[in-house]
């Protein structure tokens, strides 16, 4: 009985201390839990974006600026403190820190010695609290090239005259204004130093030295124009120095597209086919294309090819079989690289009451007249022969000796004959006395 007692006792102590380990690892799955949803909370979010630009290329010894700016949506809240570190893996290396401030948009610059393709990496930090390490919240990278020659370009200008779209080819009905260029970021080139140009025409005529950056050249007669442009940079900024450039540009000097002519038949009857013929003058190569519009359109002259046709001969053909009685425009777009021409022409369809010709009346006319004049000579003929063929029968002549045999040639020859001049005695014109008596 005592030691009932007492293994009950003992059934009630390990129970209570179950029970207690058992809240115990409660309290603290319960602790973790909230510890990793805050955790969750602060870090598994989208990541921010970053943009990153650099002002290269650029020349040995002239800074490299750099520009981040990070998009914040509207929804992250206020108060939030960033940092940016930018490091470059060129030798020796560059870094950069902005330290924890509330600024989304940050600029420095490096300044590199010595011609390499610098690639940066940039890192962006959002702090979080003492207890948790800052938030990595955007990264991004880019690269920037380092040469021992300043970066220019030409770029052709005919004003008002002729719109250069392409740099490489200009109007003949203008004067060409050239105008170079250099790579320049933050103006450090054209503060710090003395610029000089000097150009070439087909490797002939050179214009120069010029502190202005343009000429202008005559490119009248059709033809390649070899542009060559020398830049050199007296930089003076404690450390003396020349910094040069080059820049070759062939430019192609075009007759624009003129004398566009339609020919063709612009009035068609209802059923003919549409057959106009285009030409035109200019320098080749033509692109082209054309379509058929039902109705009227008023042309824009914006008007452009998605599949053109080129062509070395502006001469080419129009045709397509026109359904409808209706008026027509026919588009027409030419290019030639300095000039775009669109030609607009109106084609119309129209119906003719067609009338039967003279002939379907009186070929089935006549026809019908002769074959009733057949039917009515062979009911006649008819009742003649039988009526002869009737008297012939009574009349026989024993006593008469038999003639000689006929062939049925000689037999059909004298029964024509004989019907011939029954025939006539019947229709001719001489009385007869049916009164006389024998």
């Amino acid at each position: 009985k005592f030691e009932g007692v007492k293994y009950a006792f003992r059934l009630e102590q390990n129970t209570k201390y179950l029970l207690n380990i058992i809240k115990m690892k409660l309290e603290l799955l319960v602790f973790r839990s909230i510890q990793w949803l805050f955790f969750l909370r602060l870090y598994c979010v989208v990541s921010l974006d970053v943009e990153l630009i650099n002002s290269g290329p650029n020349v040995i010894g002239i800074p490299i600026f750099y520009k981040a700016v990070l998009q914040v949506p509207p929804d992250a809240g206020e108060g939030h403190l960033y940092r940016f570190i930018a490091e470059d893996r060129a030798n020796p290396q560059y870094s950069y820190d902005s330290k924890f401030s509330n600024a989304t948009t940050v600029t420095w610059n490096f300044t590199y010695h010595r011609a390499v393709t610098a690639h940066t990496s940039l890192l962006v930090y959002q702090k979080t609290s003492l207890f948790f390490p800052n938030k990595l919240v955007a990264t991004n990278d880019t690269s920037v090239v380092i040469t021992d020659h300043v970066e220019v370009s030409i770029t052709p200008y005919q004003g008002s005259c002729h719109d250069v779209k392409d740099i490489e080819y200009v109007s003949t009905n203008c004067t060409t204004e050239l105008i170079a260029h250099f790579n320049d970021p933050g103006g450090y080139i054209t503060n710090h130093s003395t610029v000089d140009y000097f150009w070439m025409i087909n490797d002939q005529s050179t214009y120069g030295p010029n502190s202005e950056p343009n000429i202008s050249i005559d490119t009248s007669v059709e033809g390649i124009y070899n542009i060559g442009l020398v830049f050199s940079a007296y930089v003076d900024d404690g450390n003396f120095r020349v910094l040069n450039g080059y820049k070759s540009l062939p430019l192609h000097a075009k007759v624009p597209v003129s004398d566009v002519n339609v020919t063709g038949e612009m009035w068609l009857e209802h059923g003919a086919l549409l057959d106009l013929t285009v030409d035109c003058k200019g320098s080749p190569p033509w692109r082209y294309c054309w379509n058929v519009i039902m109705g009227s359109y008023n042309k824009t002259d914006n008007e452009s090819c998605d599949f053109p046709t080129v062509t070395t001969e502006c001469h080419f053909y129009v045709s397509r079989y026109l359904h409808n009685i209706s008026s027509y425009t026919v588009l027409v777009v030419l290019d030639n690289d300095v000039d775009h021409k669109v030609v607009a022409v109106t084609v119309n369809v129209y119906n003719v009451d067609r009338k039967p010709q003279l002939s379907t009346v009186i070929v089935p006319v006549t026809c019908s007249i002769i074959a009733v004049i057949f039917v009515v000579f062979g009911i006649g003929y008819f009742i003649q022969t039988r009526n002869r063929l009737a008297i012939e029968v009574a009349d026989f002549d024993f006593n008469q000796q038999d003639a000689d045999p006929q062939t049925f040639h000689q037999r059909l020859r004298s029964e024509f004959l004989e019907f011939w001049k029954d025939f006539t005695k019947k229709f001719s014109h001489k009385p007869q006395a049916y009164n006389q008596v024998d």
